[in-house]
């Protein structure tokens, strides 16, 4: 069958060794894709930004240890005014290793490889808020549409060691 490449048989899996798995904030929050879901008002923007800021800085988040890494917060439905006072609330140093952006093309109109571009500039950790925002005109609802968008974004995150947290 074209395209059809078994990896592995079943005894080939049971004896298959892997290396272990690479962390943006260790136990919680691994490398790839990982979607922050939830009602609204319940917290998720303040949550990706606490992860931000405890990543950036080499801090706690939800009482883990986080390694200090870069991080590119898109900020898709807040005002840098609004950015700072929480930020401020969360206890981010000015030497923290978190860019903020406001503004991001939508994913499917140059905003992916933008992104992809950011990743391979060092950031270890993105996180989208909010995925539908940064979805643009893209229909939600089309199953094929999405299974696109993620699975490129999932991609480039295994691809580049990096954490997508979508929100």
């Amino acid at each position: 069958r074209d395209g059809y490449k078994p990896t592995y048989t079943a005894a080939a899996l049971i004896d298959a060794e892997f290396p272990d798995p690479v962390w943006a904030v260790p136990t919680l929050i691994p490398v790839g894709l990982t979607f922050l879901a939830g009602r609204p008002k319940a917290g998720k923007s303040w949550l990706g930004a606490d992860i931000a800021i405890a990543v950036g800085s080499g801090g706690r988040v939800l009482d883990i240890q986080c390694e200090r890494q870069p991080v590119l917060y898109l900020a898709l439905e807040d005002s840098p005014r609004r950015m700072k006072e929480r930020s401020k609330l969360l206890s981010m140093s000015r030497d923290t290793l978190v860019t903020w952006q406001f503004e991001w093309a939508p994913l499917a109109d140059g905003g992916l490889a933008a992104l992809v571009g950011a990743i391979a500039e060092g950031y270890k950790v993105v996180i989208v808020d909010t995925l539908s925002r940064a979805l643009g005109r893209s229909d939600q609802n089309d199953g094929g549409e999405m299974n696109v968008v993620l699975g490129n974004l999932q991609q480039a995150a295994l691809q580049n060691d990096c954490a997508f947290i979508l929100i």
